[in-house]
């Protein structure tokens, strides 16, 4: 507002554009507001005062600040008439073009659109106000449904809906969505999931890539986050289906917060996505893929800064013999009770050097738990575990199989009478149609139930086994990075937790290894001897001590 010579206040109209789209222009503003002038002129109104939001959506107020500053020169008293080419200009959220209304109601401001005219304040303007924002809402929602539509349809067809991603590039034509596969990022690719596979660290991973001066998507440096991702939602590089040839199309949704306009991701059921195969954009081998696929649905509970890999061999196994708690590194080279070093919990003094635990570790490993009994021990407890469960199972499956006779019998009753061209007694019909219901759900019970496993043992197993401690061992004094953290990975299999007790002698301790020996037979397995696994067949561990 401005004051004359004579004193008289002269108050402002505001002329308020918006257009929502960055693919529009600005001459969307200015033809907006040369439409809002001309109606100023006719209202006898010389000085306009013009807010614009560019590119900026209707359905929040928080994020647009040409917005925010007419709401406060009203609620302030310096405007005395608001003019917009329609409403939906103003908002397209219902609460939002409401809340608008009522504040300049308050402060008596005049509200004028060149698409409806003066907008009254009694009962009519409520009305018209309610319509336009239904409709601008119904607007929204409309053009959402139909670009999901749309985006879907597009993800059928096996073409990308979505923005770039690391290994491909657009390919130019008139057909949007086509794909094609960077050679230099596509090595990259196949580098990380190689590098992961054999153990090592995102974090390893991402500053080597780093040190190298490889680029990472979008230009950016290399971090776990990218690496990584978020594995329910499919995201990240070692997540991304589409390096298997597979597009997973709406796997997520934006949503926003309309009070303060921020939006976050949210995961969509798998039962809306979208999956289509397009084999010609497969990056990663199938077999690497599905090897880290697996191991990241091992770590998935895991967040990625906490997925550190162990700097020492037995590190986090070590365990004190008097109170149960960890031994760690308390002076250089040296494992002790961290209870007694950090509480003064625990009265357990003895500290053993870290090398010489991990050679009396090493040298049990050979001599305790790769004993042709001990071979013969695993088996034996595998075949009886084994046989509970068939045993189990059987049981499960004959009662499951007999419901499912009674059922179908209650079936062939109701049909019988439907054959005879009579119809059956409503307790009959009722009985057959919740019998249909239960013959799908026992049907769903007995495909559940695991099939009968198998164990074969390799004759020249217990060599095979000592030959895999000793490429274990080679491979963790290896000059190699990527041997020696494959070493370290493979070893922590076979042990389930290291106990320290002292010993009466000075210095004195006793070490207690509990193997595990299921792990023992996976990794037998993974050497290609004749050993089969089944999966939830546990074993009780065998301890030894050193």
């Amino acid at each position: 507002m401005t004051e004359d010579r004579s004193g008289t206040i002269e108050m402002i109209t505001a002329i308020y554009a918006r257009f929502s789209s960055d693919k529009q222009t600005e001459k969307s503003i200015e033809d907006q507001v040369a439409r809002c002038r001309e109606i100023a002129i006719r209202e006898g109104s010389g000085l306009c005062q013009v807010y614009t939001d560019e590119a900026l959506s209707g359905t929040s107020m928080a994020n647009r600040p040409g917005l925010q500053k007419l709401l406060e020169d009203i609620e302030a008293g310096r405007l005395s008439m608001v003019i917009t080419e329609s409403l939906d200009r103003l908002s397209r959220d219902q609460a939002d073009l409401a809340l608008i209304d009522r504040c300049r109601k308050q402060k008596r401001v005049r509200l004028i659109t060149a698409s409806d005219g003066e907008i009254q304040d009694g009962a009519s303007g409520i009305m018209q106000v309610g319509m336009r924002a239904i409709f601008g809402a119904m607007y929204v929602a409309d053009l959402r449904d139909k670009t999901l539509r749309g985006q879907k349809g597009v993800a059928r067809d096996g073409r990308i809906p979505g923005g770039q991603c690391y290994g491909y590039r657009a390919i130019e034509g008139e057909t949007r969505g086509l794909r094609e596969i960077v050679p230099e990022e596509c090595d990259v690719v196949v580098r990380i999931f190689q590098e992961y596979a054999a153990g090592r660290s995102p974090r390893a991973i991402a500053k080597s890539l780093n040190a190298e001066g490889i680029p990472g998507p979008r230009g950016k440096p290399w971090g776990v986050t990218t690496i990584l991702g978020n594995h329910k939602r499919r995201t990240g590089i070692l997540s991304n289906p589409l390096y298997n040839g597979e597009l997973i199309f709406n796997r997520q949704r934006r949503l926003k917060n309309p009070a303060t306009a921020a939006t976050k991701m949210v995961p969509n059921p798998p039962s809306e996505w979208i999956h289509t195969d397009i084999e010609e954009l497969r990056i990663v081998p199938p077999e690497l893929y599905a090897k880290v696929l697996s191991m990241r649905e091992a770590s998935s509970g895991t967040r990625p800064e906490f997925q550190r890999r162990p700097k020492r061999l037995l590190a986090g196994l070590v365990k004190c013999g008097v109170c149960d708690g960890s031994y760690r590194t308390v002076s250089p080279g040296r494992y002790g009770c961290a209870n007694h070093r950090d509480r003064g919990s625990c009265d357990n003094t003895r500290t053993i050097a870290i090398p010489a635990l991990e050679g009396r570790v090493l040298d049990g490993l050979r001599r305790r738990m790769l004993t042709p009994a001990a071979v013969a021990y695993a088996v034996d407890c595998y075949r009886e575990r084994t046989q509970e469960l068939e045993g189990n199972n059987q049981t499960a499956r004959d009662r499951l199989e007999g419901k499912i006779q009674e059922c179908e019998g209650t079936i062939q009753l109701a049909k019988n009478h439907l054959k005879r061209g009579v119809a059956p007694p409503d307790w009959l019909f009722d009985s057959a149609t919740e019998a249909e219901q239960q013959v799908k759900a026992l049907k769903e019970q007995l495909e559940s139930l695991e099939e009968p496993r198998v164990v074969k043992l390799h004759p020249n197993a217990a060599t095979s086994y000592r030959s895999l401690i000793a490429n274990l061992n080679a491979g963790l004094s290896a000059d190699d990075s990527t041997s020696t953290t494959e070493a370290i990975n493979a070893l922590r299999k076979l042990v389930s937790r290291i106990v320290i007790t002292p010993g009466n002698a000075r210095g004195e301790v006793f070490v207690e290894v509990e193997g595990d020996l299921a792990a023992l037979l996976e990794l037998q397995e993974s050497g290609r001897t004749a050993v089969t696994l089944g999966a939830g067949v546990g074993f009780e561990p065998t301890t030894f001590r050193l």
